[in-house]
C-alpha cells in the first residue's frame, strides 16, 4: 500500500523562473504510484521538469521496495551489456558466430552501447565515486580495473548488496556524504541526475569533491531526442514521479558550462529499451493488448530475449548515428 505522496510547486531547477506550461500528464507506469503527475517546461529556459513534485520527505517513498534498479544486479536504469552474458549461457549459433571474423566484429559492434564510458586511469591512485552506485556492479568493475572506488546510494537494501561484496558505499545523498574538497580524479553517475531535486547544486558538490581537471561522466534519458514527441504520454522515460528532470543535450552543455565544467563529449548510447518500454506501456492502456505489453515491460527491466535485444541494437545503432537516441553519456572535465 502506497503512502500519499505531499506534492509542492516548484520553480524551474535550473534557471528559478516560475512561468512553465504543462507539455505532459501521465500516471505511474513502472511501479503503480496512485495519481497523475505533470511535466512542465519553463518559459524562460525552456527545461522541463515535473511540477508540482514530491516533496523531500516524499521522495523515498517513490521507490517501492523490489525497485528493479536497487536489485542485486542493478535493473533498466543501471548500464546495460547486452551479449555479455557467461559463455554457458550463449547459443551454441552464438559461441560458432564468435569464430568467424566477420561476425565477430559485427557483433562487437552492436554490443557497444556508449552506456558507460570510463577514462584511462590517470595513476596508480586514481580515485573514482559512483554516485548512485546502487547494488555496486559498476563499481565492482572498476574496482577490478584498478581504481580506488567508493560509492553513495539512498537504498538501504541496494546499499546492503554493494556492501556485500566488500564495496565501500555511504548510505545516503551526495550532500550528506561530506566528501574533502578535491578528493576524485573521476565522478560517475548512471541515469541518477533526472532523480535528483537540484541538480544545479549536484553539480556544484560534484565540482567541489573533483580534483582540477578531474572529470564527470554521467548518463540521462535524452528528451531533445523523437521519443518523447512520438510516445507522448507513454514515454517510458518520463517515469513519474521519480524522474524530476529531463534533459536537452543543448540544456545540459549549458548548465554545465555555467558551473565550471567544460563539454568534452556527448555520446548517444545505442540502446533501444525506451521504444521497447515505451510500446510496452500504450500496449498496456489497450484493450486486448495489456498481456502483451505486460511481457514486453518485463523485458524492459531484466532485458529482453538475446535476439530480440540484438535487434534493438541494430536499431538504436542506426538512431545514435543520427543523435536521436532516447539515452546519452557526458563527458565533461573540471575547469
Amino acid at each position: 500500500m502506497f503512502a500519499s505522496l505531499n506534492l509542492i510547486d516548484v520553480p524551474c531547477p535550473l534557471c528559478g523562473d516560475r512561468d512553465g506550461a504543462e507539455i505532459v500528464r501521465a500516471p505511474d507506469r513502472l511501479c503503480g504510484i496512485p495519481g497523475e503527475f505533470r511535466v512542465v517546461q519553463c518559459m524562460a529556459c525552456h527545461h522541463a521538469y515535473m511540477n508540482p513534485r514530491p516533496d523531500a520527505a516524499s521522495i523515498p517513498q517513490t521507490y517501492p521496495d523490489g525497485y528493479a534498479p536497487h536489485r542485486p544486479g542493478g535493473g533498466a536504469d543501471q548500464p546495460v551489456e547486452t551479449g555479455k552474458e557467461n559463455a554457458s549461457t550463449q547459443p551454441a549459433w552464438l559461441r560458432v558466430a564468435r569464430l568467424v571474423p566477420g561476425l565477430q566484429r559485427v557483433y562487437r559492434w552492436l554490443s557497444e552501447t556508449n552506456a558507460n564510458w570510463t577514462p584511462p586511469r590517470p595513476h596508480d591512485q586514481a580515485r573514482a565515486l559512483d554516485l548512485g552506485c546502487a547494488s555496486g556492479k559498476f563499481l565492482s568493475r572498476l574496482r577490478e580495473d584498478g581504481w580506488i572506488v567508493q560509492g553513495v546510494e539512498p537504498s538501504s537494501a541496494a546499499v546492503a548488496s554493494a556492501r556485500s561484496l566488500g564495496l565501500d558505499v555511504h548510505e545516503g545523498t551526495l550532500e550528506e556524504a561530506c566528501f574533502p574538497d578535491e578528493s576524485f580524479d573521476v565522478v560517475f553517475t548512471w541515469m541518477v541526475l533526472e532523480h535528483v531535486p537540484d541538480p544545479v547544486e549536484t553539480l556544484r558538490e560534484v565540482r567541489r569533491i573533483l580534483k582540477p581537471g578531474g572529470m564527470f561522466v554521467f548518463s540521462v534519458p535524452n528528451f531533445g531526442c523523437w521519443e518523447p514527441w512520438f510516445f507522448g504520454r507513454y514515454w517510458i522515460a518520463y517515469e513519474l514521479p521519480r524522474h524530476l528532470q529531463h534533459f536537452t543535450v543543448p540544456r545540459l552543455r549549458r548548465m554545465l558550462g555555467d558551473e565550471g565544467f567544460e563539454t568534452e563529449r556527448v555520446l548517444h548510447q545505442s540502446n533501444g529499451l525506451n521504444v521497447l518500454g515505451s510500446v510496452a506501456a500504450a500496449m498496456q492502456s489497450t484493450t486486448g493488448f495489456r498481456a502483451a505489453g505486460d511481457r514486453l515491460l518485463d523485458w524492459f527491466w531484466r532485458d529482453p530475449p538475446f535476439l530480440v535485444g540484438m535487434g534493438l541494437l541494430a536499431m538504436a545503432k542506426g538512431l545514435a548515428a543520427i543523435r536521436q537516441s532516447g539515452r546519452i553519456t557526458v563527458v565533461a572535465r573540471r575547469i
